[in-house]
């Protein structure tokens, strides 16, 4: 599975040191589903994705929704479009249309990185 690094695009500060990237259909069918915690990953990368759901799912995260919009550096832009704070296991997340992909992270990480729409992002891949 691949992983990337995501930086503000603005401010430079990275946001995400390592991404894990589900670009699959089976990858983003299982999420996070099952797992304790993100592990030793800042988050998980849904790509091709304008909804998540909570099924099964043991922890609560935060929820970035981001739209596609070029690339830049060798990595691709993305700018936030919606944002879930502390969405809580066994809920439906919104749809949402304009995403193009979502990004989960741990609860609390969009407050902690001060988060807002229409931020960019730079992701690259690091391996």
């Amino acid at each position: 599975m691949e992983v990337w690094t995501m930086m503000n695009d603005e401010t430079k500060e990275v946001v995400g040191q390592k991404i894990l990237v589900a670009n699959s259909f089976f990858r983003r069918l299982k999420g996070l589903m099952f797992q304790k915690s993100l592990g030793e990953y800042d988050g998980l990368l849904l790509t091709k994705t304008k909804q998540i759901h909570m099924f099964w799912m043991r922890f609560s995260i935060d929820v970035v929704y981001l739209r596609r919009v070029g690339k830049k550096e060798n990595g691709l832009l993305f700018r936030v479009v919606d944002l879930y704070e502390e969405m809580k296991p066994w809920t439906i997340g919104k749809w949402v249309l304009q995403a193009t992909d979502v990004l989960e992270v741990k609860a609390g990480w969009i407050r902690e990185q001060k988060i807002s729409k229409g931020d960019l992002f730079l992701a690259k891949k690091l391996f």
